[in-house]
């Protein structure tokens, strides 16, 4: 195991968090490491979206894991923004939904996936560096403690300034 002051320890990782494409997940003495890593600054689109929750799926009753710390790979992004094709690509938006949420809800996807979050059993921390907006920011509110690195972080809800309310429609 290896570590240093910018990175989580490393270690092998277990089934079945090791099969995402924009996070990594790391599980050390109870403790989940899970690292955005979607280039360039992390954009929350559905790729992003489906990791998370199905890492929150996956997590929800591993007793052996009691702490998740979300952090980024880019020192510069935890979260820049949601991914603005989004607003293009509703259908396709609505089909993940319903796989990743199957039972009605009036709450739409980035809501669902906030609410997962804040549910979860486990102590769930946010170590914030970089551009914290938008999605990232209410991903962020959904966990139980947020530590932002001095000088380096920046949190907003920058799409109210194209008219959008924080959370979604």
């Amino acid at each position: 195991m290896t570590t240093d002051r910018h990175s989580a320890p490393t270690a092998s990782v277990s089934a079945p968090y090791d099969t995402y494409a924009t996070i990594q997940v790391s599980v050390v003495d109870g403790i989940a490491w899970v690292t955005l890593d979607s280039p360039p600054v992390n954009v929350l689109g559905l790729k992003l979206i489906t990791d998370l929750s199905r890492f929150a799926t996956a997590v929800r009753h591993d007793e052996q894991v009691q702490v998740i710390v979300l952090q980024s790979a880019n020192p510069d992004f935890f979260i820049a923004h949601v991914d603005m094709e989004l607003v293009n690509q509703w259908e396709e938006a609505a089909r993940v939904a319903a796989e990743l949420f199957p039972e009605p809800s009036p709450l739409n996807v980035f809501q669902q996936l906030n609410e997962q979050w804040r549910t979860l059993p486990q102590l769930t921390i946010g170590k914030l560096q970089g551009l914290v907006r938008c999605g990232g920011s209410e991903l962020a509110m959904a966990l139980d403690m947020r530590f932002a690195a001095r000088g380096r972080a920046g949190i907003g809800q920058t799409e109210v300034l194209m008219g959008i309310v924080p959370g979604g429609l």
